[in-house]
């Protein structure tokens, strides 16, 4: 994922949370300032005018409650949180508050985070990804909450700790490489006639895994040396991740029907985000599930764009 500059993290008041599950920080005591109070501005008002005619059209043809997943705030575990970690989730948090005033019980609300745990690896073709066993949850190691991010977090009212998800791009990343080893093996027909959207084609000693996208642009996904290592590429890291943010989010709230996703990224990443929630909905077993990405130009989101993409796209292949 793109780099920014970034803002020192308040050592003194890092947070910690384990991976292995949704943020389990219920044992924080949460001291709560007033929620800044501010109008909307322009992306936000976009974004609750986008996402409410979605809203609309999921009311009259579903009796169940609609899931938004807000995903801002993130961040590297190098930097820490920058302007645009901050930025992000302070939006997150504008735009999940008048969609809760205009749809009060309709809608239902949970914050995921992703943290930039791999820095630049997703930008090289080193080094080789490879699958070892997963560790014991015990010896599973804690992301830190920078200071200052916690800090917008647990000034919102919104903020829960039972409704955060923080992830991982590294967990995603080794997650990613595990499911598409097992599909190829079980979709091999699909791919060799080029059913699935996806291919495999053999180039300088290596199997190369790409898919081509809405745009029919071809997008790479990973190179494989053998079997068991791979060279992976962003847009697998991001399938993979919304796969891992929908589903933990539909354990949240687990009588929702529809999903929608709402991923604020910078604007060097609009094709990775983009190409990976086309990915994750092509391969992936999602139903009913919405992926908005929306990437800033600037750190305050003055000028930005907003993609969306929706399930009944793709013709998911079991």
């Amino acid at each position: 994922m793109a780099s920014w500059f970034g803002i020192p993290r308040q050592d003194n008041a890092r947070k910690e949370f384990p991976l292995s599950h949704p943020c389990s920080c219920s044992h924080v005591k949460i001291e709560r300032t007033a929620s800044p109070s501010r109008s909307l501005n322009k992306v936000e008002e976009t974004l609750v005018d986008v996402i409410g005619e979605l809203i609309q059209k999921s009311k009259q043809t579903s009796q169940g409650r609609i899931l938004v997943v807000f995903e801002g705030g993130h961040f590297s575990t190098l930097s820490g949180a920058d302007e645009f970690s901050i930025h992000s989730q302070q939006s997150a948090f504008q735009v999940a508050d008048h969609l809760i005033r205009r749809f009060s019980r309709d809608v239902r609300i949970v914050f995921g985070i992703l943290a930039d745990d791999l820095g630049q690896v997703c930008h090289t073709e080193q080094p080789v990804c490879t699958i070892a066993p997963p560790a014991p949850p015990a010896l599973e190691k804690a992301i830190e909450i920078p200071g200052t991010l916690y800090d917008v977090l647990k000034a919102h009212k919104l903020f829960s700790p039972d409704k955060l998800i923080l992830l991982s791009e590294k967990s995603a990343k080794n997650r990613g490489i595990k499911w598409f080893r097992e599909y190829l093996k079980s979709h091999v027909a699909n791919i060799a006639e080029r059913s699935s959207g996806l291919s495999v084609e053999e180039e300088g000693g290596l199997k190369r895994l790409s898919f081509t996208g809405s745009d029919g642009q071809s997008v790479l996904v990973a190179d494989m040396t053998n079997e068991w290592k791979w060279i992976s590429y962003c847009p697998l890291i991001m399938a993979q991740h919304y796969y891992d943010l929908s589903q933990r989010a539909q354990k949240i709230f687990p009588s929702t029907q529809n999903r929608i996703v709402v991923d604020f990224s910078f604007i060097d990443d609009r094709g990775k985000v983009c190409k990976g929630a086309e990915l994750s909905l092509r391969a992936y077993p999602h139903k009913d599930l919405k992926i908005i990405n929306v990437c800033f130009a600037d750190v305050l989101g003055t000028v930005f764009t907003i993609d969306q993409h929706s399930s009944s796209q793709f013709n998911h292949t079991p």
